[in-house]
């Protein structure tokens, strides 16, 4: 409570109203004896079960009144109080920065669901780490940059499962609407091909800031591999991206999965294996780590490891954050408000 005090004014005043009305109760009873008049034949009518009734609904009407007007009275005062929700914020920036480069091809949306499932799991075992969101196909879109803001990040994980939410073989117009609005960042009309890993991964190791400062880098690449580039268009080959990722001293962490029904695209069941194994021969060359989408553990298993990089924090400082929070003191006002003007309206009736 920002004002406590005015809670203890109201109680107050409740208190002393309460203690007005017994007394004035008591003392219309006693005048009441004094100039009580006797009524003849009333016995029966008093004794009779409906006058009884309706004494007794009117006793709870009334205490009922009663009991509304105070707590009416009472959530008042707490509003007035200012109640608020006391949090605690980690101002403290991790010097690990990771970025999540997701493949968002045909290719690979019968599986990106297992994908975002990692990245949300990564995400819940985070603590001051900045982190970023890149997608890419023919070309790479960033959706969120390196941000500790990890409630925008889940926000975004969700739109994406969103637009992928489809069977990429039996789409609907709908479904292809929704698909290039979102991802129309990776979709070039100039650039035939598709699953261009080299260039995703390209544009995930630009995205990195404060090249000069000792900051632990990584990149989360999810993919098949599986690259359609019939014409040669593709600026940088996956080991040329490699390559350059290691110059930046930044850690390759790939998580391989693929769609079967995609085989002919990658030319067949031998097509698959061979975009799986210069993904596998490319990561392992640069010192990264090469993951299966299949284990159940991927998640933690990339959490482990990624926290096995030495990283230092760049200093440690928590926060205490208010923030009004009135929303249960207005709900049980408003429904003692409205219990008030519905009685009311049964009184005059």
């Amino acid at each position: 409570m920002m004002y406590p005090w005015i809670l203890v004014l109201v109680a107050l005043a409740i208190s002393v109203t309460t203690l007005v009305v017994l007394l004035s109760h008591k003392t219309s009873v006693s005048s009441s004896h004094l100039d009580r008049r006797r009524v003849a034949h009333t016995r029966d009518l008093l004794a009779s079960l409906q006058v009884k009734t309706v004494v007794r609904r009117r006793r709870v009407v009334m205490a009922v009144l009663s009991l509304m007007a105070a707590l009416s009275v009472m959530m008042a005062g707490v509003i007035a109080a200012r109640p608020v929700k006391i949090s605690t914020a980690s101002t403290a920036l991790s010097s690990r920065d990771i970025v999540l480069c997701m493949d968002v091809s045909t290719s690979m949306i019968a599986i990106d669901e297992k994908v975002l499932g990692a990245y949300r799991s990564l995400l819940d075992s985070f603590h001051g780490e900045r982190v970023a969101l890149v997608v890419w196909n023919s070309t790479a879109q960033t959706v969120v940059p390196l941000t500790d803001d990890y409630d925008l990040l889940r926000k975004e994980l969700g739109t994406i499962e969103d637009a992928l939410s489809f069977d990429p073989y039996r789409a609907t117009y709908q479904d292809k609407i929704n698909y290039d609005k979102t991802f129309a960042g990776t979709l070039d009309s100039s650039v035939y091909g598709s699953s261009l890993a080299g260039d995703g991964l390209a544009a995930c190791t630009m995205l990195f800031d404060h090249q000069a400062t000792d900051r632990s880098r990584s990149i989360i690449l999810s993919t098949d591999n599986v690259v359609m580039d019939p014409y040669d268009v593709q600026l940088v080959s996956l080991e040329a991206a490699a390559d350059e990722a290691s110059k930046r001293d930044i850690r390759l962490y790939a998580l391989y999965g693929y769609d079967p029904a995609s085989a002919d695209d990658a030319g067949g069941p031998d097509g698959l294996q061979r975009a799986k194994d210069e993904l596998l021969e490319v990561i392992r060359s640069h010192d990264g780590m090469f993951y299966n989408l299949e284990d159940p553990d991927v998640a933690h298993t990339i959490v482990d490891d990624v926290n096995a990089d030495q990283a230092e924090e760049l200093g440690v400082d928590e926060e205490s954050i208010r923030d009004d929070d009135p929303t249960s003191a207005v709900v049980l006002l408003a429904l003692s408000v409205a219990v008030l003007l519905g009685l009311g309206a049964v009184i005059r009736s």
